[in-house]
Parts: C-alpha cells; structure tokens; sequence
C-alpha cells in the first residue's frame, strides 16, 4: 500500500522524535504544578538562550491563545492592533484577540507576500486620534509571514522602531519563527528591536501542540499568570507543555529540522509542473494553476502585484479550499488559483526522509493536477 503524504500544512504532520523522547524522559516521578517545576525552567532557559534575553517565558497550548493573550497584554480594549490584513490574528483567529482584550480592535494593514509596507505603517500611525474610533496601541509582525516570507534584521527592526517611537507595544508572532531563522533571520533581533511580547512556535515546526510567550518587557510578567489561569490555559501538569522544548532546543533540532523543511520546500518548488506565485523562502510553497502546467520551477510572478483576488474593489472574487473553506488570497500577477504545500519539519536527512524521497516528491504534482477548479490549502 503506497503511503499518502499531505503537504497541506505543517500541522498536518507528527511530531518530531526528539520532543516525543522529551516528554517520554520527563514522565518519569513527580513534578510541582502549574510552572513551578524544573521542567518548565529548563524550557525557559533554553528559550533565554535562543533569544538572548531574560525574559519571562510561560508555555500555552495553541498559537490562537499564545498570541490572543499577548496581545490583551499589550493593547487596551479601546485600542487597536496593526497587522498585516492576511496575518493569523486578523485572519484566523475567529476574534479571540478581540475576545481576550475586551474588544481590543484589529486594523488590517497591506503588504506584498504578508510583510508589513512600512509607508502603510506610517500612515496608519499619522492618523490623529479621534474618541470615535480605536487608535493604534500595538504592532504586530508575523515571522515568517502566512505566505513564507521572513523579514529581514533591517526591516523588522524598522517597523518596530517605527511603531515604538509612535508609543505603541510590539508583538511578534512567531509560529513559523524556527524556519525564519532557519532562512537568515537573527532570533536575538527581537529583544535589540525592542519588542514587548513574542511568540515562539512549537506546534508548526514539528512539536507537540505547545507555544512559548515570552515577556520580553518585563513589567508585562505581573499577573500574567492570573490572565493565563483566567483563560485556561495555566496547565496544571506543565511540564508536559514545557518538555517538547526541551527535546526541540537542547541539541539543536528547533532550527536544523526547520532548515531541512525550508530545503525540502526548494525541492519541492524544483519539481511541480506549475510557476510558483511567490519565492519559495521558507518551508511553504504557492503555485498557480492553469489548464497548461509551466515547465517545474517557473519562476513566480512579481509578488508586489496583486492578483484578482487581492486586488481591492467591493466583489473581490475568494477561492475555496478542497475542505470547503475558504483561503486567503495570494500576491501574484498569474492567474488567481494558488496551492500552498508545507514540507515537513520531522525528519532531519534527505535519505530516509517523508518529505524527500523522489518517490514522495513525485506525488505532488499528481495532488496539484486533480480537477477540483482552485484547489488551495490554507496557508494559516
């Protein structure tokens, strides 16, 4: 029987061994609760170490809470957020920012392949207060973005010092940041930038479902927990939210699964018969459909130019996923059909991997030709 691969989603994937044989190591004997044992500090200083910072660190079971209660923290109900427009807090998260923060608002804000333009950000920041609407208290910055793009030192650190020298907070949301830094990016510019509160990704880039919040501003720590236990998400037996980070960080399998994905997803690029609608930067890849397949690897389209679909007007068209749900759309001059596929973190080899075999790649082109019109996986 011939194994079936989804490249849907990072999150369609297991987990990877070394968090599996954390918790295994960590089951053992007795723990204290609720964060007090040595589990979740050993995580946390693990965390410090990556990001050079000492911060407080608490550990949550998905990235909707992760980044809905970071941002409570950060943002007061009668302000509001600046995102981009296709992020996961704007996009994703059925209001739980807005639920958490008291009816805290969200201000989409435009950009090519989900980076935030900076002259959009200093628009948006010009605006003079008025008591009728929400006024910008944060930014938030997804690294790398819903369409696999990372931002560069330079430009994040841009952005934030932009939106700080405004007087707003700085989030970043992090669920994909492993596959950020696998591709270049610095995991210590967060805390030189100044930002306030980052979310470190567990359950994306090959964990077991665990996120890390991390109090990069310290005077963010009081009560914190007190807003996790009122969320529910203070978990009494934290060592097993905490124990996978340790698998993950403690000999380098955060960031060295994470460069096999983003190379995984280069291969993958190399091979589908159809042009690519974004670069292929990290682990996921968007291609555009047509009735005549491009030679494999076509290059993509500008990604400053939107699409039909994200072009503005009052009936901008939405595609539908084969699930029935509706995607984001894409930044491309092609044709308005993209498929998103994410290649898998687990595995730390080309030979033997799940994602790497050219029998595995091979099969996907035959998940791209099927006949469903805009067939497209979220790329949430």
């Amino acid at each position: 029987m011939t194994a079936r691969f989804d490249f849907a989603s990072d999150v369609c994937a297991g987990a990877m061994p070394e968090t599996l044989e954390a918790l295994g190591r960590f089951n053992a004997g007795f723990a204290a609760g609720y964060g007090d044992d040595e589990v979740t500090a050993r995580a946390g200083d693990l965390i410090r170490r990556l990001l050079d910072a000492d911060a407080p660190v608490w550990f949550v079971s998905s990235g909707t809470a992760a980044n809905a209660l970071a941002l409570a923290a950060v943002c007061r109900p009668f302000e509001s957020v600046l995102a981009h427009r296709y992020s996961h807090v704007i996009v994703d998260e059925a209001g739980a920012p807005g639920l958490f923060g008291a009816g805290m608002g969200l201000i989409g804000l435009p950009g090519a392949v989900g980076l935030v333009d900076p002259s959009t950000l200093q628009a948006a920041l010009a605006r003079e207060d008025d008591p009728h609407w929400q006024p910008p208290g944060a930014l938030s910055l997804t690294n790398a973005t819903e369409f696999g793009a990372v931002y560069g030192v330079a430009e994040f650190e841009r952005l934030i010092g932009t939106a700080k020298s405004s007087g707003l907070k700085a989030h970043v949301d992090g669920a994909r940041l492993a596959n950020a830094v696998a591709a270049g990016f610095d995991a210590t510019a967060a805390a030189r930038a100044g930002v306030d509160i980052l979310v470190v990704g567990g359950s994306k880039v090959g964990a077991t479902p665990t996120e890390a919040v991390v109090l990069l501003d310290r005077t963010l720590e009081r009560r914190f927990g007190s807003r996790l236990k009122h969320a529910g998400q203070l978990a009494a037996k934290s060592r097993f939210l905490a124990a996978p980070w340790i698998g993950m960080l403690e000999n380098g399998a955060w960031i060295a699964r994470a460069a096999h994905a983003n190379a995984m997803a280069k291969r993958l690029a190399a091979l589908v018969p159809f042009p690519l609608a974004h670069p292929v930067t990290t682990n996921a890849v968007f291609l555009t459909i047509s009735a005549s397949p491009a030679p494999a690897g076509s290059p993509p389209a500008s990604p400053t130019t939107p699409c039909a679909s994200c072009a503005p007007g009052p009936r901008r068209p939405r595609r539908w996923t084969n699930s029935g749900r509706r995607s984001k759309p894409c930044f491309s001059a092609a044709l308005p059909s993209p498929l998103v596929v994410r290649s898998d973190p687990r595995s730390g080899s080309v030979e033997g991997s799940t994602h790497a075999s050219p029998s595995t790649l091979a099969t996907v082109p035959a998940i791209a030709e099927r006949p469903q019109v805009g067939l497209t996986s979220r790329p949430s």
